[in-house]
């Protein structure tokens, strides 16, 4: 790291680490981001560290629905059961084994919507990683209406500092260094 830099704002997506590897010692660090989701009455969830943790706690057998990434299909490939793979780009790749199915759609996506889907497909479970915000939220509002359980990927852990959620909030934390 140059000895000019001052600190990492680190505004990438929640499951992407590698912007985290620069932080070292007692480099000022601050995240910008959405704070993740967290459990509401009627809510099934079943919170895990990593997407592997995620295919075990699933039901043998289970329906999935899972917005979890084409990076997860070589771990979706363990579990037995038909797997339906949100994708948000239409592309012609294939799954590379015969129980996933992609499910291609583009956001936002509503409630009413994702229930519908999570209907046509019968899906007994949802699978997703916790990127916290309102625009993926519908999927678990819908699993909730359902009553179907979900099982949650954490965000992989964090260096010490401020979350942010604004250009403000950005400012105001660089001028402060």
């Amino acid at each position: 790291m140059p000895d000019d830099v001052a600190g990492v704002v680190d505004a990438s997506h929640a499951f992407d680490t590698a912007s985290r590897a620069c932080v070292t010692g007692d480099m000022p660090y601050a995240r910008v981001g959405r704070d993740p989701w967290m459990p509401q009455p009627g809510d099934s969830w079943t919170e895990v560290d990593d997407i592997d943790a995620a295919v075990a706690a699933l039901p043998s057998g289970a329906r999935v629905f899972a917005a979890t990434g084409r990076a997860s299909l070589p771990s979706l490939a363990a579990h037995d059961g038909p797997v339906f793979l949100r994708q948000l780009t239409r592309h012609d790749q294939p799954t590379g084994f015969d129980t996933c199915t992609y499910v291609f759609g583009t956001a936002p996506f509503s409630v009413a919507d994702e229930v519908a889907l999570l209907q046509e497909l019968k899906i007994h479970v949802v699978l997703a990683r916790n990127i916290g915000g309102a625009g993926s939220f519908p999927k678990l509002a819908a699993a909730r209406e359902l009553g179907l359980p979900v099982v949650l990927v954490r965000p992989p852990a964090l260096p010490q500092g401020p979350r942010l959620h604004n250009l403000e909030d950005v400012v105001g934390w660089v001028q402060s260094l």
